[in-house]
């Protein structure tokens, strides 16, 4: 569960401002706002990766606020994979795990299980990643955020740049993830109808206010 009170974040002329709000476990919650209303923002201060200038960041009950990102068990997918070019495939999908030094078996363990999830045998032993689609690109860059298995995933506007058969595909990985291990995912998006055929619950931002949640009652 992720619950956020009264957060402020200042970033140069911009802020998000008394943001509240709380996202249950296992929920799929739709973050819905044109460019620049302050989503990302948003998200990387409660990922950690900024320091709020006001309020607090509780997550399964305990206060994060002033703790570090790898103390948060939360993983992000943005819009570009950022998937590390001098790495293979399998190396990129490792490296979270490695960096935590996991032992070689457990590595390889985990690196299975994704195999099955996400259905990586197409792509799985490809030396260069900037041979992939867009669609295997992203697929790789979830399983690297899977790798470490957070509790919470951030999806910032991860299919913008894919082809629909690659968004659909997409869409379908989430929903099993969160069917099969009833994580919390968010989701950022600027089209709207796109949330409404994924999302429980839809917040809506404007110029760094979240001013409005609806609850969605049906879905494509």
């Amino acid at each position: 569960m992720i619950k956020i009170t009264n957060l402020c974040r200042n970033w140069g002329n911009f802020s998000i401002s008394g943001v509240n709000l709380e996202v249950k476990k296992g929920e799929f919650f739709g973050l819905f706002g044109h460019n620049g209303a302050g989503k990302t923002l948003l998200l990387e201060t409660i990922a950690g990766i900024w320091y709020p200038d006001k309020g607090e960041i509780f997550i399964d009950s305990k206060n994060m606020t002033l703790l570090p990102p790898e103390k948060r068990n939360i993983g992000f997918v943005y819009q570009e994979p950022w998937l590390f070019p001098h790495l293979s495939v399998r190396e990129n999908i490792c490296f979270g795990l490695r960096v935590r030094k996991r032992k070689k078996k457990e590595i390889e363990r985990r690196i299975e299980e994704l195999n099955v999830i996400l259905k990586l045998d197409s792509v799985l032993m490809r030396k260069n990643t900037g041979l992939l689609s867009g669609g295997e690109k992203q697929k790789v860059a979830l399983a690297r955020v899977l790798a470490i298995n957070p509790g919470i995933i951030f999806c910032d506007e991860p299919t913008h740049s894919l082809d629909s058969n690659a968004r659909d595909s997409f869409y379908k990985i989430l929903s099993d993830i969160r069917k099969n291990f009833a994580t919390l995912i968010v989701f950022v998006s600027h089209d709207y109808e796109e949330l409404k055929g994924l999302a429980d619950r839809i917040g809506i931002m404007e110029q760094g206010r979240l001013v409005q949640v609806d609850e969605i009652t049906s879905r494509f």
